[in-house]
């Protein structure tokens, strides 16, 4: 299983390769599509992060909105990385 640093390090790597490969003018809308995947994905587990920490606060304090708000951004997060999976599934080949 990776760690969250060894996913911040392969999206750095990709990203600089599709920077690379940009530039040089051999980039495919796929390699546009994984740099918008590991985004939005990363920010979706962000979001699930923050949400945990919310929670935890909320009941550390007993409980109010602050519960709420940490379960909506648990389920937010889990909508984003959801969201990030399906449009990661998209093909964007064209045959005319």
């Amino acid at each position: 299983m990776m760690g969250f640093s060894d996913l911040i390090l392969q999206g750095m790597i990709r990203l600089t390769n599709y920077s690379a490969a940009l530039l040089t003018g051999g980039i495919d809308l796929d390699a546009v599509k994984g740099i918008i995947v590991w985004g939005v994905g990363l920010l979706g587990g962000v979001s699930i992060v923050w949400g945990v920490i919310q929670l935890a606060n909320a009941i550390r304090e007993g409980g109010g909105s602050g519960t709420a708000q940490g379960i909506g951004g648990i389920v937010a997060g889990a909508i984003i990385i959801a969201a990030a999976a399906i449009f990661g599934n998209l093909d964007f080949t064209y045959t005319p």
